[in-house]
């Protein structure tokens, strides 16, 4: 396994261990695998290239284009991409290596550490009870039209690059009711008009939440099958 922000999991010998089961595998990241699902079978069905983005403990970002998960010196990691700061927010950023990333000003371990949390040993799921800050998070709490606007932003950098024809974005944080249409919000403010394609009236069948729950297994099933049918 890569470096990675989660404690203790940076270079874990994940390979070998499977290897030592003797079937045919395919190893990938479970966004590479829910964006293969949410293409396949759910919310981004009919559509090549798709992007999946999952907001959670952190941000993870999945490509899949015609049919197959993009790979190259690494998977997609897009939420360690460096974001400019909003005028305000004051915060510096969470994420151990690059601090102010993506993943570092809008992931659950972000909204842990902006409430004056201690760093993340294991997942935070922002559901009901307690915060780290010893606080109730509303759905209406201002924080989550923040995450919102920091997606929105950086996303219109991925409709740039990538020109993908869907965004499915899923999460335990991007679950909560403000965030996504603040992401289509900022992400329209960002592309200021630039891709026709995009503008008030198409935005919500462009940026979508997943169609299942479980897209990350059900993608890592579909990985099984199709590295049983090549052995």
């Amino acid at each position: 396994m890569l470096v990675t922000p989660k404690p203790g999991w940076s270079h874990a010998p994940i390979r070998a261990r499977f290897d030592a089961l003797g079937v045919p595998m395919r190893l990938d990241t479970d966004v590479n695998a829910a964006a293969l699902a949410e293409q396949t079978l759910g919310a981004a069905s009919g559509a090549d290239p798709i992007l999946y983005v999952t907001v959670g403990t952190g941000i993870g970002v999945g490509v899949v284009v015609h049919g197959e998960p993009v790979h190259g010196l690494l998977h997609p990691e897009m939420g360690h991409v460096p974001v400019p700061p909003f005028a305000d927010d004051p915060f510096e950023g969470s994420c151990p290596f690059h601090g102010r990333c993506l993943e570092g000003v809008a992931s659950g371990t972000a909204l842990r550490a902006r409430l004056g949390g201690p760093s993340l040993n294991g997942d935070w799921a922002l559901g009901p009870g307690p915060s780290a800050a010893g606080e109730n998070l509303a759905d209406d709490d201002p924080v989550f039209v923040l995450v919102g606007r920091y997606l929105g932003q950086a996303l219109g950098s991925a409709v740039l690059t990538l020109s993908p024809e869907r965004i499915v974005v899923g999460g335990s944080v991007a679950s909560r009711p403000a965030v996504i249409p603040a992401l289509r919000a900022a992400l329209l403010s960002t592309l200021a008009g630039y891709v026709p394609a995009l503008d008030a009236s198409s935005i919500e069948r462009y940026v979508v939440p997943p169609h299942f729950a479980d897209s990350g297994l059900r993608g890592a099933f579909l990985l099984a099958a199709r590295a049983r049918a090549a052995s």
